[in-house]
C-alpha cells in the first residue's frame, strides 16, 4: 500500500467535531443558570452534538477509505484485513480500555459491562437499568461501538469484493447500493420509522418510542453506515477522481455548505417554512459535511482555517478529549446551577467554559502523549514484527512497520 499524503485539513475538521460534541456537554455545566431558561439563539448556539456526532461518522468514513482502499485486498485478502484490523484496534482500544477500567462497577460485572469492554453494546436494541448505551455508566463509549460496527461493514465488503467472482461482486454492489438506498427512504419517511421501530425486537428491557427511534437512527450503526458511506464516496473521489476536482469550485461550495450548516442549525430552534426532521437534518449535515471534505486536500480558504494550528492540536487530541471530557468537567467542578438566565452573567458563563475547556484540552494533551500514542506505536511495532516471522511473503520488516505507521 502506498503511503497517502497527510490531509491537516481533515485533523482540524476533527477537531471542530470534537469541539461540537464537548461546546454541547460542558454549557450546561458551565453556565450560571439552568440553560432551559436561556433564550433561544444561545441554546441554538450550544446545540451543536447532533452535528459533532455526524462529522465524526462521516470523516470517520473518509479515513477510511482513504486510508484502507489500496490494501491488497485482492491478492492478500487475509494480510490486508489483518493490516485493517489490527490497525483500527490499536489506535481506538488501549484508551477505550482505560476509560472502561475508569468508570466499571466492580461490585456489579455483568453482561452488560461485557458487551462494553468488547464494543458491541450500540449492536443491538439491549437496555439496562432503565438506560441505553448513551446513558449508562459508559456514556460515549456507545460511539466507539458503532464505530467498530461500521469498520466490520468495511470490511466485510471489501473482503467479499475481493473473493467473490465478477457476477458476485454485482451482486454485492446492487445489495450495498439497495440497503443505503432503503436506509434514506427510512430517513425521509416517519411512517416507514414507526414501522420499522414497532418490530425492533426489545432485549433485557423494553424500550418507550423515544428510546426506538434514538437507537435506529442515532446510536446504531444501522443508519450511520449512510454517513460513512457518503464519506468514503468523498475520500474515493479524491483518490480516483481527483481530475474532477478543482480549487476554485471547491472553496466556494465550502463556503456554500457552512452556511447552509448555519441555517440548519438555525431551524433546529427558530423554525423554517419546510420544517426539517432530526434525522433528515443528520442526513443532510453528512451530505454536506462530505463535501467540505472534497476540497480539504486543496489551497482555498476553508481548508487554510481547517489547518491552523489550534484546530489540528484539538483534531491530534481529539479521541482523549471525546472519551475523557466528563471527567474533566467532574474534575473541574463544572456543576451547573438552577437560577434563571440573566445577561449579565454570560461573561462568567464564557469565563468557566473556556476554563473549563483549556483543562479538558490539557487533560487530553496528556492522555494522547502518555497512553494513546505510545500503545498505538507498541502495538503496532508487536503486529510488524509478529507478522515478519509467521510470513515468507515479499513484503519485508521496514516496509510492513510503514504500512502500520502509516494508517492513521
Amino acid at each position: 500500500m502506498g503511503t497517502r499524503p497527510d490531509i491537516p485539513a481533515l485533523t482540524g475538521l476533527r477537531g471542530v467535531a470534537a469541539l461540537f460534541v464537548v461546546i454541547n456537554h460542558y454549557a450546561p455545566g458551565a453556565a450560571p443558570f439552568a440553560l432551559a431558561t436561556a433564550p433561544a439563539w444561545l441554546r441554538t448556539l450550544l446545540a451543536t452534538s447532533d452535528y459533532g456526532m455526524t462529522l465524526f461518522f462521516t470523516l470517520s468514513g473518509f479515513v477510511i477509505a482513504y486510508n484502507y482502499l489500496d490494501l491488497p485486498w485482492q491478492t492478500a485478502t487475509l494480510r490486508s484485513l489483518a493490516t485493517f484490523g489490527w490497525a483500527r484496534f490499536s489506535r481506538l482500544y488501549p484508551l477505550l480500555f482505560l476509560f472502561m477500567l475508569v468508570h466499571i462497577d466492580w461490585s456489579s460485572l455483568d453482561a452488560w459491562t461485557a458487551m462494553h469492554f468488547a464494543g458491541v453494546e450500540t449492536w443491538i436494541t439491549i437496555k439496562h437499568g432503565g438506560a441505553l448505551p448513551a446513558a449508562g455508566r459508559f456514556h460515549v463509549s456507545w460511539s466507539i461501538s458503532t464505530e467498530f460496527g461500521l469498520y466490520v461493514c468495511f470490511a466485510a465488503v471489501m473482503v467479499l469484493a475481493a473473493t467473490l467472482p465478477m457476477i458476485g461482486r454485482r451482486v454485492l454492489m446492487v445489495i450495498c447500493g439497495g440497503y443505503l438506498a432503503a436506509a434514506i427512504l427510512v430517513v425521509m419517511s416517519a411512517s416507514l420509522q414507526e414501522a420499522i421501530m414497532a418490530r425492533l425486537p426489545m432485549l433485557m428491557e423494553t424500550f418507550d418510542e423515544q428510546e426506538r427511534w434514538h437507537w435506529l437512527m442515532y446510536l446504531g450503526p444501522y443508519y450511520r453506515i449512510v454517513e460513512f458511506a457518503l464519506g468514503a464516496g468523498a475520500a474515493w473521489m479524491v483518490t480516483r477522481r481527483s481530475q474532477w476536482l478543482k480549487r476554485g469550485h471547491l472553496g466556494a461550495v465550502a463556503i456554500v455548505c457552512i452556511v447552509l450548516l448555519v441555517g440548519l442549525q438555525a431551524q433546529h430552534n427558530f423554525g423554517t417554512p419546510i420544517p426539517i426532521t432530526r434525522s433528515e437534518q443528520q442526513l443532510l449535515s453528512s451530505l454536506l459535511f462530505a463535501t467540505i471534505m472534497l476540497g480539504c486536500h486543496l489551497e482555498h480558504p476553508v481548508a487554510r482555517i481547517l489547518a491552523l494550528s489550534p484546530l489540528i492540536f484539538v483534531g491530534e487530541v481529539s479521541y482523549s478529549l471525546y472519551l475523557f471530557h466528563f471527567s474533566a468537567a467532574s474534575l473541574a467542578s463544572l456543576y451547573g446551577s438552577t437560577a434563571a438566565y440573566d445577561p449579565s452573567m454570560l461573561p462568567l458563563f464564557v469565563c468557566r467554559f473556556v476554563l473549563g475547556l483549556l483543562f479538558a484540552l490539557a487533560l487530553a494533551a496528556g492522555l494522547y502523549r502518555l497512553v494513546e500514542l505510545p500503545c498505538k506505536t507498541v502495538l503496532r511495532r508487536l503486529a510488524s514484527r509478529i507478522a515478519s516471522r509467521a510470513t515468507t511473503a515479499p513484503m519485508s520488516h521496514a516496509a510492513l512497520v510503514e504500512q502500520l505507521s502509516s494508517t492513521s
